[in-house]
């Protein structure tokens, strides 16, 4: 299925090409001359219970979710829904109070135990529990980014505890296996099923330190970069604010010593330990506004951000800081002094994560093959000189598809969808109206 799946894309890549000219690169490599170590990894911060404060780490091991530790666990609490009351996903957008949730290695056995403290209440939780997968899960699944999850019920103490400690009758969960990554797929050089822990959306969170200090130029208080809960922040001294827009792929390299502030930063005998895709930009929600001091809701940094970091076409109305991030590995290690360097840039537009159980057209089963396949040859770029109208099937398969790298143009999917699916698996992209406005995706 992949040569024919392969030729077919050869013969009207070829065509469309010869029609319309040359076909948009999602991405543009940086050749290896100009591939300046110009940063470095400032800090890594993992978080141990989604939406408590994260815990500051010199190095992070990956595992194939991410960072191992991160996002594991989350509070669910009660909540009427869908006339049924079930437990339902906590975060700090329904409590505030969660950011007085403090996670410690402990001081007496920090390998092994977590202090979680609130106040000055604190309890202990092992960083990992044994035979996890025979503990009870949940009664019920509760959703996170349209993504169904039923998590592990970790039960007594920690039920009775959280529940005094923040006033509301809650629940501490742990991730069950992992969770789908779905919406800005990475070209990964080895292709897996990606999965990520209790994170909202991808593994990882990227963010350029330089950005922060432009924001905090425009505000009347400052504020720090843990409010938009990031894993890895990068500085350099030659990085301006808001370079990241553009980064597609990132390279951590490393040399036998770590590198120190007054180090140079160009350094030829660094290794390569592993490279990060930055699929996405991160919209950002009321979560930022968040002071984790005062544990209140307030109006910043949001309501600034709002004014001129509404920059992605995908996401229009939100304001963004940061990038999404997947290793191109499933083990390894970062570390902070690590140097970074941006070896692809490309433009980034936002697909919204999605689960088949929430699309309006499900891609069946029977249909994984392909749609693999498609998610590693194409990137779907917006038609300008072709507008296409689509049936329900296609645009499901073509909001699936964004993102995806390759230099493929928006019409020979829909070509190959119509040449080459229809009779095999049963799509219909047939109608192709050249007098119809761009699809949006």
């Amino acid at each position: 299925m992949a040569s024919a799946f392969s030729s077919v894309i050869s013969s009207v890549s070829s065509s469309a090409a010869s029609l319309f000219g040359r076909l948009p690169s999602a991405v543009d490599p940086i050749p290896e001359e100009d591939q300046q170590a110009k940063l470095r990894i400032k800090q890594l911060h993992i978080y141990p219970i989604k939406s408590c404060r994260g815990l500051a780490v010199s190095s992070a091991t990956l595992d194939q979710y991410g960072l191992s530790g991160d996002h594991t666990m989350m509070f669910v609490e009660r909540k009427y829904v869908d006339g049924e009351t079930k437990w339902a996903t906590m975060t700090l957008k329904q409590c505030a109070r969660l950011a007085h949730v403090r996670v410690d290695l402990d001081l007496e056995d920090g390998d092994k135990w977590y202090r979680v403290s609130i106040d000055e209440a604190s309890i202990r939780i092992p960083r990992q529990f044994d035979a996890l997968e025979s503990l009870p899960r949940l009664e019920n699944s509760i959703m996170l980014w349209k993504c169904p999850h039923r998590p592990i019920d970790l039960g007594e103490p920690y039920a009775s505890f959280f529940s005094k400690a923040l006033g509301r009758k809650v629940k501490l969960c742990h991730r069950y296996g992992g969770r789908p990554v779905t919406g800005n797929m990475p070209d990964l050089s080895s292709p897996r099923e990606l999965e990520t822990n209790l994170n909202d959306a991808y593994p990882l969170l990227v963010v350029n330190a330089s950005s922060l200090k432009e924001l905090n130029a425009r505000l009347d208080e400052a504020v720090t970069m843990e409010r938009f809960r990031p894993n890895v922040v990068l500085e350099g001294e030659d990085v301006e604010a808001w370079d990241e827009d553009t980064w597609q792929t990132l390279q951590v390299l490393r040399s036998q010593q770590p590198a120190t502030k007054d180090e140079d930063m160009v350094d030829n005998s660094k290794k390569p330990v592993m490279t990060i895709h930055t699929p996405s930009r991160c919209p950002r929600c009321v979560v930022t506004a968040v002071d984790l001091d005062k544990a209140e809701q307030t109006l910043q940094p949001l309501k600034e951000l709002s004014k001129y970091r509404r920059v992605d076409e995908g996401k229009k109305w939100s304001p963004c800081f940061g990038l999404y991030g997947v290793p191109d590995v499933t083990e390894g290690e970062l570390r902070v002094g690590d140097t970074v360097q941006v070896t692809e840039r490309g433009e980034h537009f936002f697909v919204e994560p999605s689960h088949p159980a929430e699309k309006d057209v499900a891609v069946s089963h029977s249909c994984d093959d392909f749609h693999r396949l498609l998610q590693k040859f194409f990137v779907v770029n917006r038609c300008v000189s072709v507008p296409v109208v689509l049936c329900p099937q296609a645009e499901c398969l073509y909001r699936e598809a964004c993102s995806v790298r390759s230099s493929v143009n928006f019409i020979v999917v829909i070509l190959t969808l119509s040449l080459n699916v229809n009779s095999q698996l049963g799509y219909q992209a047939k109608q192709i109206n050249k007098k119809s406005t761009k699809p949006t995706p």
